[in-house]
């Protein structure tokens, strides 16, 4: 992103961020480029709509976003400056971690396709981003509402 600093970054954790954030992408298809990133702010209404939380790990960072926006919130995306640590070593563990949040993403997936719109919130119209087609729930729950359907 433009304004954006990114220093001292592994290369094989950088390859899997892009290859994971890829796969939220296509399968949410949402159009945000880090879904992974932990650096959010979120209002009172989103917290409160995204419960229940099922994350007891570092894998809260991909349960809230993608819950907002399957249950139609959007965010903004600003630019950040990350450098890497100078000292110390990370206490994530991807092969343990990557299961977590591996089962997140197939749980709110889930939830997209299957809970026939129980947890969108009220007054979302969808799609998850313009220009974005409307899937076959987010119709659904129009309908249920009377708005026409696009």
């Amino acid at each position: 992103m433009r304004g954006s600093v990114v220093r001292d970054y592994p290369r094989l954790k950088l390859a899997l961020n892009r290859i994971a954030n890829f796969g939220v992408r296509a399968l949410f298809r949402h159009g945000y480029n880090d879904t992974t990133n932990a650096f959010k702010a979120y209002r009172r209404e989103v917290i409160e709509t995204v419960q229940p939380l099922l994350s007891n790990h570092f894998n809260l960072t991909v349960e809230l976003p993608l819950k907002a926006i399957v249950r139609g919130h959007s965010y903004a995306v600003v630019p950040i400056s990350w450098t890497n640590r100078a000292a110390g070593a990370s206490k994530l563990k991807l092969q343990e971690m990557g299961s977590r949040y591996a089962f997140i993403v197939l749980y709110v997936f889930l939830e997209r396709h299957l809970s026939r719109g129980d947890y969108v919130r009220p007054g979302f119209r969808g799609p998850l981003r313009a220009g974005m087609p409307r899937t076959r729930l987010e119709r659904e729950v129009g309908a249920r509402e009377g708005r026409e359907s696009e």
